[in-house]
Order: C-alpha cells, then structure tokens, then sequence
C-alpha cells in the first residue's frame, strides 16, 4: 500500500501519507426521446383550457381580414407585449407578417354572432367579415372593434413557426377598455362570464 501511494507521490516527506479521492463522473444517461400525444388526445385535453374569446384583425378598408382566436397571452408588462398564434394556413397569418401590424379584440359576452362570423362559420370572407359601423382604425391603421371589452393595437416585433401555426409577438401600441363581461370558449361552447368572485379571491398578480 505504502509502495503504491509513493509511486503515485501520494506520500510526504514525512512519510504521512495524503488521502487522495478521485471521482469518475458517472456518463449520463441518454433521455428517452419524448413521444408526443395523439393530437385527438391534445385537443380534448385544451378543450378544459377555458380562453377569452377575441378577434384578430390587420389590414385596412377592403384588404381588412380578421379571425377569431384564444391563443393570445400576456407576455411583458415593460415593454407592453402580447403574443398571438395563428394557423400558418390562415390568410391572415402572412398579411400580418406583410403588414407589421395587428390588433386584438376582446368580445364581451354578448358578442357571440360576431365570434362565429370570424370563425369561417357565417360565409363571409376577408372584409366582408367587418361591419363598418363597429369598426375603427387605430394606430397602424390596424382594425379595432369600438365597442369591444378591450382593444390592444401592437406593432409585430418577432415571428416564430411551431407545427401548424405561427406565433406573433406583437408590442402594445394602443389600448382601450371598458366595463362589462367576456365571452369565454369552453369545451368548444361560446359562454358568458360573469365575476362573483369574493373580494378576497380576487387574484393579484404578483412578481414572485
């Protein structure tokens, strides 16, 4: 043993010998390559995802193409940035990226027909889909729909492609509000919101 360790210069001049540990690090374990859900599986499941119901518009006057949408979130509060996916397929998906500019809609609860018409489900198509009497042009000349919950006109900062769709960020260049109730898509079923949360279940967000 002692031979050993003065082989290796293990052994100080005062013949002590030094305790020496050597760590073989272990070769990590190839992951198991992530087998995805059926896409029947995937849809069921984010059918329980309940989602305000909004439009999506860019364009102006007859070029204007809208359509209804739920996959929109809150990215940044500073800068002022939501994002939005879009079926690539969609025509309003390149007319964004050729535009640079979109709006958001938020459908009050009773907005329902208008939900449907920007679904492809009334037979109208492109600006047809807009009713002049409810619609505004906003910062971009983006289409805003003047009685909505909210509207939110965002200049397109970044495009990225996932599967079928694209996701648009867009920063917040205008906004407006207004008192009332949303429109909210659940198990494929348009329903009303109301708020009858207690004062004290009232979620406030927090930067933990």
């Amino acid at each position: 043993m002692i031979g050993f360790a003065r082989k290796h210069g293990w052994v100080d001049s005062d013949g002590s010998v030094r305790a020496h540990i050597e760590e073989r690090a272990e070769a990590a374990a190839e992951p198991a390559p992530a087998v995805p859900v059926e896409a029947g599986a995937f849809k069921s499941a984010m059918r329980n995802l309940a989602g305000g119901v909004t439009v999506v518009a860019t364009g102006a006057g007859r070029t204007r193409l809208g359509l209804t949408a739920t996959a929109v979130t809150s990215v940044s509060a500073d800068p002022p940035s939501l994002l939005v996916c879009v079926n690539s397929a969609s025509g309003c998906h390149d007319a964004i990226l050729a535009n640079g500019v979109f709006s958001v809609n938020l459908l009050r609860d009773c907005d329902d027909e208008l939900a449907l018409r920007f679904a492809g489900l009334s037979g109208l198509h492109g600006a047809d889909r807009f009713d002049d009497a409810r619609w505004r042009s906003g910062a971009g000349d983006v289409p805003l729909l003047a009685d909505a919950l909210c509207t939110m006109a965002c200049a397109l900062v970044s495009h990225h492609t996932v599967g079928s769709h694209g996701i648009f960020i867009g920063r917040v260049t205008e906004t407006t509000d207004r008192p009332g109730h949303p429109l909210v898509n659940f198990q494929g079923r348009l329903l009303p919101l109301v708020a009858s949360a207690p004062p004290d279940r009232v979620l406030v967000a927090s930067s933990a």
